[in-house]
């Protein structure tokens, strides 16, 4: 469930209860929340990446508990991962990635993420994963991220996923610097990283928005 969502039952549970305080004292206002209007990102099947790498998505799950809201326990990767050679390639600051035209005629970068150090057992860790855009100079459709919970599955000493399509415009991006900041819970663990990379060039032909 988006965090948008989320945001607008509380907001009808307090509609419905007439917007009653306590002790008089009005309540206090909420605090702004910077993903409310992240996008879900959407499942996809196996897809050839840029490098001709075969890339496999990421796997939902769902935390039903509450996650880790402590500092960073971990490192988080940012990259790409080959699901036949298990490579995972990752991307470093000023990186010029190339982008793809989403089904609905969004521009959209396809990353695998990593968790460095942690492990688990076969069936995986269910994390939560918030992925947070921030153009250098921004676009007037940029979009502000994703919020999903995917499975990381242990590779070695690490935790990794599979892709996921992070939506980031609905216009042309090239040449433009996006900042990613990219926060990993589970209910044990956290990790975090930021990293600026250079949108190249589109790898498909656009599809108009519907």
């Amino acid at each position: 469930m988006g965090l948008r969502y989320i945001a607008l039952a509380f907001s009808l549970v307090l509609v419905g209860c007439g917007g009653e305080t306590v002790g008089g004292a009005p309540p206090p206002a909420p605090r702004p929340n910077p993903m409310a209007d992240a996008t879900p990102g959407p499942s996809r099947d196996a897809a050839i990446a840029p490098d001709g790498s075969v890339v496999e998505p990421g796997v939902p799950c769902r935390i039903t508990d509450d996650v880790f809201f402590g500092r960073a326990t971990h490192t988080a990767a940012i990259g790409t991962a080959d699901r036949l050679t298990d490579a995972f390639s990752p991307w470093s600051n000023d990186d010029v990635i190339n982008y793809e035209w989403g089904y609905q005629g969004g521009a959209m970068v396809t990353p695998s993420l990593r968790i460095q150090g942690a492990t688990g057992d076969s069936d995986g860790v269910c994390v939560r994963v918030l992925v947070r855009n921030e153009f250098v100079a921004p676009l007037e459709t940029d979009e502000p991220g994703i919020v999903r919970d995917l499975v990381f599955y242990p590779r070695g000493d690490h935790l990794q996923t599979g892709a996921l399509w992070n939506l980031v415009a609905y216009e042309p991006p090239d040449g433009r610097a996006v900042d990613l900041t990219i926060d990993l819970r589970s209910t044990e663990l956290a990790a975090q990283h930021v990293l600026r990379i250079r949108l190249g060039d589109a790898t498909n032909e656009r599809t108009p928005r519907h």
